[in-house]
């Protein structure tokens, strides 16, 4: 297959400052644009243009991988319903902090281990045997399976630690 791949895509203000209302994101230097939506729509429109088969991206921090799954799906299944697991276990917990907890590796396995992302590849299918792969049932089984089966929690005294630490360190972590 061949995708157009994002690598790396900055979408951020430089003219705008973090407040404790909109506080940054991990690896977030300015506040976001809020064009995710209109940014996919345009690339999804030169992959069609330069006749790709899809779009590929490796989202290096968990919340991008999160935020992604409006528009991607992993290419590994199990990835795909780890992280929607993470997001069902927690979604009591604002997408904000939940994307810190992760960062800061204060989520827990439920056998107690520390929960570490490892990014993977994510795709937006164009092509027919691509989007048929992503709605088999094979597919589709392993997700659920995942998603039923891994469960996590938060290590609420580490989170509560490393969170001081990084304001202590940088006036503008999370809040």
């Amino acid at each position: 297959y061949e995708f157009l791949i994002l690598e790396w895509l900055t979408l951020q203000n430089p003219l705008l400052k973090f407040s404790p209302q909109r506080p940054p994101l991990p690896g977030q230097e300015y506040p976001g644009l809020g064009l995710g939506k209109k940014v996919v729509d345009v690339f999804v429109y030169l992959a069609r243009l330069i006749q790709k088969d899809g779009l590929l991206a490796f989202p290096a921090y968990f919340h991008n991988a999160l935020l992604f799954t409006r528009y991607f799906q992993f290419l590994n299944p199990e990835k795909q319903g780890e992280v929607l697991a993470v997001r069902k276990s927690l979604s009591e917990i604002p997408f904000k902090h939940l994307a810190w907890m992760v960062h800061l590796n204060c989520l827990r396995e439920e056998d107690g281990r520390s929960y570490e992302w490892r990014a993977e590849e994510q795709i937006y299918p164009l092509n027919k045997s691509l989007k048929e792969y992503l709605e088999n049932r094979a597919y589709r089984q392993k997700v659920k399976q995942v998603l039923n089966n891994r469960h996590f929690t938060i290590d609420w005294d580490c989170y509560e630690r490393r969170v001081d630490e990084l304001i202590a360190g940088k006036r503008d972590g999370p809040r």
